[in-house]
Protein backbone atom coordinates (compact mmCIF):
# COMPACT_ATOMS: atom_id res chain seq x y z
CA UNK A 1 0.00 0.00 0.00
CA UNK A 2 1.31 3.55 -1.01
CA UNK A 3 1.99 5.62 1.74
CA UNK A 4 -0.60 8.90 1.34
CA UNK A 5 -1.39 11.31 3.08
CA UNK A 6 -4.92 12.35 4.99
CA UNK A 7 -5.65 14.87 2.93
CA UNK A 8 -5.61 12.54 -0.36
CA UNK A 9 -7.32 9.60 1.38
CA UNK A 10 -9.98 12.49 2.83
CA UNK A 11 -10.37 13.50 -1.06
CA UNK A 12 -11.12 9.76 -2.33
CA UNK A 13 -13.64 9.49 0.09
CA UNK A 14 -15.75 12.64 -0.62
CA UNK A 15 -15.52 12.05 -4.35
CA UNK A 16 -17.30 8.54 -3.95
CA UNK A 17 -19.97 10.16 -1.25
CA UNK A 18 -20.34 13.14 -4.11
CA UNK A 19 -20.49 10.43 -6.66
CA UNK A 20 -23.23 8.27 -4.76
CA UNK A 21 -25.36 12.18 -4.41
CA UNK A 22 -24.86 12.80 -7.72
CA UNK A 23 -27.24 9.74 -8.57
CA UNK A 24 -29.77 10.33 -6.03
CA UNK A 25 -32.49 12.68 -7.06
CA UNK A 26 -33.98 13.68 -3.88
CA UNK A 27 -31.05 15.78 -3.28
CA UNK A 28 -31.64 19.52 -2.92
CA UNK A 29 -28.32 21.21 -4.60
CA UNK A 30 -28.10 24.22 -2.23
CA UNK A 31 -27.20 21.28 0.07
CA UNK A 32 -25.06 19.35 -2.36
CA UNK A 33 -23.19 22.58 -2.36
CA UNK A 34 -22.91 23.58 1.47
CA UNK A 35 -21.41 19.86 2.14
CA UNK A 36 -19.53 20.37 -1.02
CA UNK A 37 -17.74 23.58 0.24
CA UNK A 38 -17.80 21.94 3.92
CA UNK A 39 -15.48 19.39 2.93
CA UNK A 40 -13.08 21.36 0.73
CA UNK A 41 -12.73 23.19 4.03
CA UNK A 42 -11.68 20.31 5.48
CA UNK A 43 -9.42 18.84 2.88
CA UNK A 44 -7.55 22.22 2.98
CA UNK A 45 -7.24 22.08 6.77
CA UNK A 46 -5.55 18.45 5.99
CA UNK A 47 -3.88 20.09 3.60
CA UNK A 48 -1.73 22.73 6.16
CA UNK A 49 -2.03 19.85 8.78
CA UNK A 50 0.44 17.78 6.31
CA UNK A 51 3.10 20.36 7.15
CA UNK A 52 2.46 20.17 10.41
CA UNK A 53 0.70 23.12 11.08
CA UNK A 54 -2.71 22.19 13.22
CA UNK A 55 -5.61 25.02 12.32
CA UNK A 56 -9.10 24.61 14.02
CA UNK A 57 -11.30 23.98 11.88
CA UNK A 58 -14.18 26.77 13.20
CA UNK A 59 -11.12 28.69 11.94
CA UNK A 60 -12.05 28.70 8.43
CA UNK A 61 -14.25 31.02 6.93
CA UNK A 62 -12.77 30.29 3.27
CA UNK A 63 -11.81 27.13 1.26
CA UNK A 64 -8.17 27.72 0.29
CA UNK A 65 -7.66 31.10 2.74
CA UNK A 66 -7.33 30.51 6.57
CA UNK A 67 -6.88 33.47 9.75
CA UNK A 68 -5.16 32.01 12.19
CA UNK A 69 -4.57 33.14 15.78
CA UNK A 70 -2.36 35.96 17.25
CA UNK A 71 -4.39 38.96 16.45
CA UNK A 72 -5.04 38.30 12.98
CA UNK A 73 -2.00 38.63 11.91
CA UNK A 74 -1.17 35.27 10.66
CA UNK A 75 -2.93 33.72 7.58
CA UNK A 76 -2.42 30.69 5.21
CA UNK A 77 -3.77 30.23 1.61
CA UNK A 78 -3.67 30.45 -1.99
CA UNK A 79 -2.02 33.40 -3.52
CA UNK A 80 -1.76 34.51 -6.86
CA UNK A 81 -4.03 36.68 -9.44
CA UNK A 82 -6.31 33.86 -10.11
CA UNK A 83 -7.30 34.22 -5.98
CA UNK A 84 -7.48 37.80 -6.28
CA UNK A 85 -4.81 37.80 -3.57
CA UNK A 86 -1.18 39.60 -4.85
CA UNK A 87 1.37 41.35 -2.60
CA UNK A 88 0.51 44.83 -2.37
CA UNK A 89 4.24 45.73 -2.41
CA UNK A 90 6.46 43.04 -3.19
CA UNK A 91 9.62 44.88 -2.35
CA UNK A 92 11.07 43.06 -5.68
CA UNK A 93 8.05 43.35 -7.69
CA UNK A 94 7.90 39.52 -8.01
CA UNK A 95 4.23 37.92 -7.26
CA UNK A 96 2.85 34.44 -6.37
CA UNK A 97 1.34 32.31 -8.94
CA UNK A 98 -1.03 29.69 -7.70
CA UNK A 99 1.12 29.25 -4.37
CA UNK A 100 0.31 27.98 -0.59
CA UNK A 101 2.15 30.61 1.69
CA UNK A 102 2.22 31.50 5.15
CA UNK A 103 1.73 35.34 5.71
CA UNK A 104 2.99 36.52 8.87
CA UNK A 105 1.76 40.32 8.87
CA UNK A 106 2.12 43.84 10.85
CA UNK A 107 -0.49 45.53 9.47
CA UNK A 108 -0.48 48.11 12.68
CA UNK A 109 3.58 47.82 12.47
CA UNK A 110 4.97 49.03 16.29
CA UNK A 111 1.19 48.66 17.54
CA UNK A 112 1.66 45.11 17.54
CA UNK A 113 4.04 45.18 20.21
CA UNK A 114 1.36 47.60 23.06
CA UNK A 115 -0.33 50.71 22.44
CA UNK A 116 2.53 52.81 22.29
CA UNK A 117 4.17 53.18 18.89
CA UNK A 118 7.96 52.36 19.40
CA UNK A 119 9.47 51.48 16.24
CA UNK A 120 13.08 50.65 16.90
CA UNK A 121 11.84 48.15 18.79
CA UNK A 122 9.19 46.42 16.22
CA UNK A 123 12.23 46.57 13.60
CA UNK A 124 14.38 44.84 15.50
CA UNK A 125 11.65 41.99 16.13
CA UNK A 126 10.92 42.32 12.34
CA UNK A 127 14.09 41.74 11.41
CA UNK A 128 14.84 38.58 13.21
CA UNK A 129 10.95 36.82 11.72
CA UNK A 130 12.71 37.58 8.29
CA UNK A 131 15.62 35.39 9.23
CA UNK A 132 13.07 32.46 8.71
CA UNK A 133 13.68 32.41 4.87
CA UNK A 134 10.58 34.35 3.18
CA UNK A 135 9.79 33.72 -0.03
CA UNK A 136 8.55 37.10 -0.58
CA UNK A 137 8.27 40.38 1.24
CA UNK A 138 6.30 43.43 1.42
CA UNK A 139 8.43 46.22 4.23
CA UNK A 140 6.34 48.96 3.48
CA UNK A 141 3.30 46.60 4.85
CA UNK A 142 5.44 44.87 7.07
CA UNK A 143 4.38 41.44 5.53
CA UNK A 144 6.60 38.07 5.01
CA UNK A 145 5.17 35.47 3.38
CA UNK A 146 6.77 31.61 3.83
CA UNK A 147 6.68 28.75 1.52
CA UNK A 148 4.62 26.00 3.55
CA UNK A 149 7.70 24.14 3.75
CA UNK A 150 9.07 26.41 6.14
CA UNK A 151 5.40 27.53 7.81
CA UNK A 152 5.87 25.45 10.25
CA UNK A 153 9.80 26.96 12.05
CA UNK A 154 8.56 30.52 11.63
CA UNK A 155 5.01 28.82 13.18
CA UNK A 156 6.67 27.72 16.00
CA UNK A 157 8.75 30.46 17.27
CA UNK A 158 6.28 33.08 16.69
CA UNK A 159 4.83 32.98 19.91
CA UNK A 160 7.86 33.42 22.00
CA UNK A 161 9.28 35.84 19.75
CA UNK A 162 6.64 38.22 19.86
CA UNK A 163 6.27 37.78 24.25
CA UNK A 164 9.77 38.40 24.33
CA UNK A 165 9.72 41.57 22.37
CA UNK A 166 6.29 42.56 24.39
CA UNK A 167 8.19 41.90 27.08
CA UNK A 168 11.12 44.23 26.38
CA UNK A 169 8.67 46.98 25.39
CA UNK A 170 6.73 47.01 28.88
CA UNK A 171 9.73 49.20 30.67
CA UNK A 172 9.01 51.65 27.74
CA UNK A 173 5.14 51.65 27.90
CA UNK A 174 5.71 52.11 31.81
CA UNK A 175 7.87 55.41 31.73
CA UNK A 176 5.37 56.76 28.94
CA UNK A 177 2.43 56.22 31.59
CA UNK A 178 4.61 57.45 34.20
CA UNK A 179 5.55 60.11 32.47
CA UNK A 180 1.55 61.09 31.37
CA UNK A 181 0.94 60.88 34.87
CA UNK A 182 3.15 62.93 36.21
CA UNK A 183 2.26 65.36 34.03
CA UNK A 184 -1.13 65.01 34.85
CA UNK A 185 -0.47 65.40 38.64
CA UNK A 186 1.66 68.48 38.12
CA UNK A 187 -1.35 69.91 36.06
CA UNK A 188 -3.85 69.20 39.04
CA UNK A 189 -1.37 70.93 41.82
CA UNK A 190 -0.10 74.10 39.50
Amino acid sequence: MENTSKEQEAKRAYDKIFKLIEKSTDVINEDVFDVKYKAEQHLFKLKIEDFGIDVPINRFSYKDYVNLEYNGNISIGYWGEKYKRTISWSDDGRQPDDELLYKLEFSTGAYILGSAYHPTLFQKMFEELKKFEHKYIDTANHSLYFTMDKAKGVHEAYPEILKKYRDEYKPYSNKLKAEKLRKELESLEG
